[in-house]
């Protein structure tokens, strides 16, 4: 049995999650500066 398959899957999983965490801080800070929930949809 190979093991490729499961490093594969966590780290493409770890990948994810980070860039999870840089998108929901980017939105905390955003946020805590002033902008409004959804003020950047639609764009302009």
């Amino acid at each position: 049995m190979s093991l490729l398959p499961i490093l594969l899957i966590g780290v493409l999983f770890g990948l994810a999650m980070d860039y999870q965490v840089f998108l929901v801080t980017r939105m905390r800070e955003e946020y805590v500066h002033g902008a409004a929930p959804g003020s950047w949809w639609p764009p302009r």
